[in-house]
């Protein structure tokens, strides 16, 4: 039997690009620091039916339609001063101005692999338990695709 190829997810980086008129790969990132959580990004493939009154055993046909990557979200230890996380540079600039960003993901596996993608930033919720660390859960909406290495990945 072989032995498991895992990669343990800890170390993971999430960047978020500093000119959103820029390219992915021209961009200049800065980490988001005190990042707990992620999840995403979602990839999703929508199908439309496409069953006629000759298909087989009287059984819906569909066929593929649009691709989608749906949301990447994160939660972070808030640092509202933190130039990733504050009003005037950060990921609350980017949702106030409603600026497309790029955003670089950095896996744990032995390459460094890193995926390019853009998104908006659509939600922000602010946790501040009685006894806890201030946290926020950050959503952001992703556009186009993604990128391997920040080269395009043709679908």
């Amino acid at each position: 039997m072989a032995e498991t190829q895992s990669v343990a997810s800890f170390g993971t980086i999430l960047a978020m690009g500093a000119d959103p008129t820029k390219a992915l790969l021209a961009d200049t990132y800065t980490d988001i620091i005190e990042m707990h959580d992620l999840s995403g990004p979602g990839l999703e493939l929508s199908t439309i039916e496409a069953t006629h009154h000759l298909s087989p055993n009287a059984t819906r046909e569909h066929t593929a339609s649009l691709k989608d990557l749906t949301e990447m979200t994160f939660e972070i230890a808030f640092l509202p001063q933190e130039g990733t996380h504050g009003l005037t540079s950060g990921f609350l600039k980017a949702w106030q101005d409603r600026e497309r960003v790029n955003w670089k993901l950095t896996f744990t596996d032995a390459a460094a692999t890193t995926w390019g993608v853009k998104g908006f930033v659509t939600g922000f919720e602010i946790g501040a338990p009685l006894e806890g660390l201030l946290t926020a859960n950050v959503t952001i909406k992703l556009t186009g695709t993604i990128y391997e290495d920040l080269v395009y990945v043709p679908a």
